[in-house]
């Protein structure tokens, strides 16, 4: 039989199920990761309509993946257009999750790029970095850019 991997995913973090599982093939899987995902939002449902289970084989290839909205109790009354748009829209808003998620994370992987080129500190958490003891612009050889030069003298700092 073969063995399926699972990670849960809520829009910012994928946290990866360490064990392995036995199945029977892909429909069996996907089935199993619907009702992990009844378990995981027994009473919450709304907080993690948008929550996903992602399902991959054991070479890493994806098979399935799980909205839980797909799978909510809570839906079963609703007409089904209703219960298609509700659907749509927690698949939106993992999408807009996981873009934020990713558009922090190049921000600042772009500050400590530009800390490493400054030769300074990252600022952490609200706090402010020092500013270097060498403008940035001197180390490219530009010279009056402004931020180096003195307003008052026209040297550079």
């Amino acid at each position: 039989m073969p063995l399926y991997h699972f990670a849960l995913r809520d829009g910012e973090r994928s946290i990866p199920d360490p064990d392995a599982i036995d199945l029977t093939d892909s429909a069996t899987a996907r089935e199993y990761a619907s009702q992990v995902a009844r378990e995981i939002m027994k009473a919450r449902e709304v907080e993690r309509r948008h929550w996903k289970i992602a399902v991959q084989d054991d070479a890493g290839t994806a098979v399935s993946e799980v909205l839980f909205a797909t799978v909510d109790p809570t839906l079963d009354h609703l007409p089904r257009y209703q219960r298609t748009e509700l659907e749509r829209l927690a698949g939106n808003v993992a999408a807009l999750k996981a873009i934020a998620y990713e558009s922090r994370l190049l921000v600042l992987r772009s500050r400590a790029i530009m800390a490493r080129l400054s030769r300074r500190p990252v600022a952490r958490k609200g706090r402010q970095a020092a500013r270097p003891s060498r403008p940035l612009c001197s180390w490219f050889a530009l010279r009056g850019c402004g931020w180096c030069q003195s307003a008052d003298s026209g040297r550079i700092r």
